[in-house]
């Protein structure tokens, strides 16, 4: 997802641990796809401005936002 200050990732998986890999790796994924990151660089950004923000935990899912 895109906002007008953010671009985010979802991840949604049977727990928090498994939604913010999968967040954290489509964030990774799409910096180095659209924004022509390198790996080091995709390493970097992150460091110095994500926010993580867990949506929802119900029944056996969780949905961590990254941005």
């Amino acid at each position: 997802m895109e906002s007008a200050t953010h671009i985010m990732a979802l991840g949604l998986n049977g727990s928090i641990d498994d939604a913010f890999r999968w967040a954290t790796a489509g964030l990774a994924q799409w910096l180095a796809e659209d924004y022509k990151l390198t790996p080091s660089e995709v390493a970097q950004a992150p460091g110095a401005s994500v926010e993580y923000q867990v949506s929802e935990v119900a029944d056996r899912h969780a949905v961590l936002a990254v941005f």
